[in-house]
């Protein structure tokens, strides 16, 4: 087993308590958008010019995280240190909040530290609008989300809603 270690960005500043994990899945399927897997957040199905929003089942997160993938927290100076990862093609996988999760790619030897570059965490993209019915009045009750779709799948995960205010903001 070996080690990997990194530094996390944003505009310079180390970027702390982002959750770092590492995978050996094969890139074509981390490439299919599992970067943007949240157990905790919501999933889509696509279906013609219709979508299904569901929730995922509890399963999915308490198997998440017994998941043998090693996972750590980036420190105070944006530095992490994944320990016991397994040689090979590996995925690292950096989420924070209010950041757009980023992944790198590197092989692992076995018993040798790896190191990843410095990682430039960018801000999440912004969606702004208003909510509204067919008289166009606010509907001050609706949830909004916004996620990914895996690209030649009908599928993607979004992020938890976020409830609009009075004015359907």
């Amino acid at each position: 087993r070996s080690v990997v270690r990194g530094r996390i960005l944003r505009e310079g500043r180390p970027v702390a308590g982002a959750r770092v994990r590492i995978f050996d899945l094969p890139r074509a399927i981390t490439s299919l958008g599992l970067a943007h897997y949240d157990p905790a957040a919501l999933a889509m199905i696509q279906g013609g010019d219709e979508a299904s929003v569901f929730a995922l089942p509890e399963w999915v997160e308490t198997y998440d995280a017994l998941a043998p993938f090693p996972e750590c927290r980036s420190d105070a100076e944006g530095r992490f240190v994944l320990e016991g990862v397994r040689p090979g093609q590996q995925t690292v996988q950096i989420r924070a909040d209010g950041l757009e999760v980023a992944t790198r790619a590197l092989r692992v030897s076995a018993g040798r530290d790896a190191h990843v570059r410095d990682v430039k965490m960018r801000s999440g993209q912004k969606l702004t609008g208003r909510v509204v019915d067919a008289r166009g009045e606010a509907i001050a009750t609706a949830r909004v989300s916004a996620g990914t779709r895996i690209p030649v799948l009908p599928f993607g995960f979004l992020q938890a809603p976020t409830r609009v205010d009075a004015d359907g903001r």
